[in-house]
């Protein structure tokens, strides 16, 4: 290709290097114009000027020169302005242009096909009328600067290779320039920036830091050191301000050994060959100080205050040493291995536990010390080792003797400070005996269940912070109707009723009190509560308990309950009957004395005592029987306890006596209870009582009147009205037993009738006066009276009677005698009617009496009697005829019967009969 290059061109190249030579060296060069020269130099039709940054990865383009109808074009293709738009490096043009400074182009899209597609660069070189493409390099000693771009017209080849590459040269001279002084303007700013840094971190560094100029002797040897600058921190550290000082003068004990240094620096060719480090102790705070030469004369000192790293390290040992003693010295068997399995720390437990005490195996493989561990427990510890945890509460451990161990262990990693795990720590913990007396426990446990279950009496637990039974033995089922769920499940206050829970809360709060304050005592609490039952019911129980503490800490009260219901209503029937009556229900005299001397008092005033007396008991008794006088006894009872108030106390104080005491209570009012009394017992009749009473009153209404006065005079009255009223009360109720004896049977009825008449006939015959006949005839009517006593069994037997019934049947006299001789007017005729069993010849009963002994009466009545007998008919035969029992008579005359009485009733017998 032919160079055009021109005389005219080159005079251009000369005016243009003049203006670059002008231009300073501390501004940006003018790209633009230099653009647009290169534009008139090349003659091209537009041009773009690129500058490489100093990296040479990227390039950024600095002008644009040219048709503006290129420029948009380029601009609108790439939605932006190109115009110091930063490019990335193309190896593609590298590899093309490489080696030369001007490369043609024969098209645009050669050039530039890597950046825009090539159907763009097409159109753009079409529209544009462009043609060959030319770039132009920037360099210095190789290194690429920047580029010119040319785009030439279409009818226009580039022929200025001489002048532009001339341009470039120098416009590459240019570039150098300003990129050298921007490097080293770089540099200053650098340099200031790291002064200003360095001067910063002097001033306000934690670490004392001093600048030193050596001394020297006269033999050029150094001696000592002058301060020529140091910090704050230098001078806080030594405690003063280092001006005018030397290094001896503040190096304090560790003089000697700065000196040493000192004196060997002047065998150092280098400044960092020799240091000095010591850590220095003033004023009970540790410093750690370093110097070393930083060139020939001179040398930096630095300290920093490590009081709080000497004592963490201090700790840090103290803390090795005491963690070595609390293993050595540990009850369990705790033994600490680095990576490699190598023992760091033993306790002497696990010496022990191992059987290898005595021997040092610090340093030593585990392996080694126990060649025979198998395989798993390698595994074990490679796995904890890479950072996993193992352990078991109970694990079989045979010895190489066969022996069998229960262990504990616990296999875990330990780090370094760093948090690197530096080995591993093994617990073990031989529990042998543990797990053999866990195994009797479960045994006796086991056993206690058994008892536990089966035991008549409740056991039970219970938790006092849930106030819930946590245990309850099935036998609660039999005392209470409840299985042991129900009981667990419900609050305790349905355990009880609520006047025992009040009791059991209080039992059990002091009962905790003691325990808490003294946990090694054994507190047993006890008492007596009322449970209810699932039927309704209330039962006495007495519960038994001790404290104690559960797994948790929980106070817990451990206890047994037993039945002991029975007991206490006896208990209640004892107390009751310790104050009562059991026949009658009313307070008895104990209970009456006691309230007499509490209620004897002067507020009580006045108090009325009223006395009564149960007529005709010992009459009923010997009549009916001690039953009817019992029921007598409680006819009273009811009568006087409705006539009397609530408060008022009745009482039994003898067998047919009561009494009434009535505080705060007049003389009339006393005797308006009495009133009440009579009327309520007037009339009062049964089968075989008539019920009647005595009444006697007295009052106290003098505070200095003794109440065994007031006794006395109410007993007193009593008996005036006793004397009145027995006697009649007696003869009614003779009456009311013979009537009761005929209705009993119709039988006795017509034979005492009989027996009467014939005693009669019969002391006629022997001419007695008419009041002895008349007593006789009363006598032979009552003379069966006492078989009142007689079952109706016996005495309306058909056949004929036992042994033990005739006994029966012969206490009749006996107790005919005492009813008819506890009244007044029967009384003679009792000695009568008690001996007319008696036989002459003494063979009799009930005294056994002979002959004249037995009074003439009795002889009659006996005789009258007999007769009657045996002349009447039986059910088990017939009744004999006057002849036979004349005939009988007359056999037992002597033996039986009086032989005088006998030979008049057989002379008279015809007349005696009818």
């Amino acid at each position: 290709m032919t160079d055009t290059t021109t005389l005219k061109d080159m005079e251009r190249l000369r005016k243009v290097s003049a203006r670059l030579l002008q231009i300073d060296t501390e501004e940006a060069p003018d790209y633009q114009m230099l653009n647009e020269e290169m534009l008139l130099l090349s003659e091209a039709k537009f041009s773009v000027f690129n500058v490489y940054e100093a990296d040479g990865t990227h390039f950024r383009t600095m002008a644009i020169a040219g048709d503006h109808g290129i420029l948009d074009m380029i601009n609108s293709y790439f939605e932006e302005p190109i115009l110091d738009k930063r490019w990335s490096h193309d190896l593609i043009r590298e590899e093309r242009t490489l080696g030369r400074s001007i490369t043609r182009f024969e098209t645009l899209s050669l050039l530039v096909n890597d950046i825009l597609p090539s159907p763009v660069v097409e159109e753009v070189a079409a529209i544009a009328g462009i043609g060959e493409t030319v770039l132009i390099r920037i360099e210095k000693d190789q290194v690429m600067l920047g580029d010119f771009t040319l785009f030439m017209a279409k009818d226009k080849l580039f022929q200025k290779d001489t002048v532009a590459d001339m341009f470039a040269t120098m416009v590459g001279l240019v570039l150098t320039r300003l990129q050298t002084q921007q490097s080293l303007q770089e540099s200053r700013e650098r340099l200031l920036e790291r002064e200003t840094m360095y001067r910063a971190l002097f001033e306000k560094s934690p670490l004392g830091i001093a600048y030193h100029k050596l001394e020297h002797d006269d033999n050029g040897s150094p001696v000592d050191s002058v301060f020529l600058e140091w910090n704050q921190s230098f001078q806080k550290f030594i405690g003063r301000n280092p001006a005018g000082l030397r290094m001896s003068d503040v190096c304090g004990e560790r003089k000697a050994d700065f000196f040493q240094w000192i004196r060997q620096l002047e065998h150092q060719e280098h400044a960092y060959d020799c240091e000095f480090r010591t850590f220095v102790v003033r004023d009970d705070r540790w410093y750690d100080c370093l110097a070393f030469l930083l060139r020939p004369g001179t040398f930096i000192s630095m300290m920093i205050d490590v009081t709080e790293q000497k004592h963490t390290e201090l700790m840090l040992t103290h803390s090795r040493e005491l963690m070595k003693y609390i293993i050595e010295h540990d009850h369990n068997a705790i033994a600490v291995y680095d990576r490699d399995m190598n023992y760091i720390y033993v306790s002497q437990s696990f010496l022990r536990e191992n059987r290898i005490d005595g021997k040092d195996i610090i340093g030593k493989n585990h392996y080694e010390v126990f060649s025979d561990i198998p395989q798993h427990w390698k595994d074990i510890h490679q796995k904890c080792i890479a950072g996993a945890v193992f352990s078991a509460e109970e694990d079989e451990f045979i010895r190489t003797d066969g022996s069998k161990e229960y262990v504990r262990w616990e296999c875990r990693p330990w780090q370094e400070a760093d948090g690197a795990i530096g080995g591993i720590v093994l617990y073990t913990e031989i529990i042998t005996d543990r797990v053999k007396a866990r195994h009797v426990l479960r045994e006796s446990e086991e056993k206690y269940r058994l008892i536990a279950e089966n035991a008549s009496d409740v056991i039970w637990v219970l938790n006092l912070d849930s106030r819930r039974f946590t245990y309850m033995s099935p036998s609660i089922f039999n005392l209470r109707g409840y299985s042991p769920e129900e009981v667990m499940n419900a609050p305790i206050e349905h355990s009880f009723t609520p006047s025992s829970m009040e009791v059991a809360v209080k039992t059990i709060e002091k009962g905790v009190l003691e325990y808490i304050s003294n946990p090694t005592k054994e507190v047993v609490v006890r008492e007596e509560f009322q449970q209810p039952c699932k039927d309704g019911s209330v039962i006495w129980v007495e519960s038994s308990g001790k404290f104690r503490r559960n797994s948790k800490g929980e106070i817990e009260l451990v206890g047994v309950t037993f039945n002991i219901d029975a007991r206490k209503r006896a208990e209640e029937k004892i107390l009751y009957l310790s104050y009562h009556d059991s026949l009658t229900g009313l307070y008895n005299r104990r209970y009456y004395e006691a309230e007499l001397r509490r209620l004897d008092t002067k507020r009580n005033l006045p108090i009325t005592l009223i006395m009564i007396d149960a007529n005709g008991l010992k009459l009923v008794n010997d009549a009916f029987g001690h039953q009817a006088g019992d029921k007598l006894l409680q006819k009273t009872a009811a009568i006087l306890k409705k006539q009397c108030r609530s408060d008022e106390i009745v009482a039994r104080v003898g067998g047919d006596e009561f009494v009434i005491l009535l505080p705060k209570t007049d003389r009339d009012d006393g005797q308006r209870v009495v009133d009440r009394i009579n009327k309520a017992v007037s009339g009062k009749k049964g089968k075989t009582e008539i019920l009647s009473i005595s009444i006697g009153i007295a009052t106290k209404d003098d505070a200095s009147k003794d109440m065994r006065e007031v006794f006395k005079e109410a007993e007193d009255d009593m008996y005036r009205h006793k004397l009145s009223d027995s006697a009649s009360m007696r003869s009614r109720t003779i009456d009311l037993i013979l009537e009761s004896l005929y209705e009993k049977n119709n039988r006795e009825m017509h034979h005492s009738k009989r027996v009467s008449e014939l005693c009669g006939s019969i002391a006629s015959a022997l001419q007695l006066s008419n009041d002895n006949i008349n007593l006789l005839k009363l006598a032979g009517l009552m003379h069966d009276i006492g078989k009142i006593g007689i079952p109706d069994s016996i005495l309306n037997k058909d056949g004929r009677l036992t042994n033990e019934e005739w006994d029966e049947v012969k206490r009749h006299s006996e107790v005919g005698y005492r009813i008819l001789s506890s009244v007044t007017e029967f009384s003679e005729i009792s000695e009568y009617v008690l001996s007319h069993h008696e036989r002459w010849d003494g063979t009799g009963y009930p005294q056994g009496l002979q002959g004249e002994a037995i009074p003439r009466m009795s002889r009659i009545i006996a005789l009258a009697d007999a007769y009657d007998a045996m002349t009447s008919d039986r059910s088990y035969r017939k009744g004999l005829s006057q002849q036979e029992a004349a005939a009988e008579i007359l056999k037992c005359t002597g033996k039986q019967f009086d032989p005088e009485i006998a030979k008049i009733f057989l002379e008279n017998l015809p007349f005696i009969v009818n």
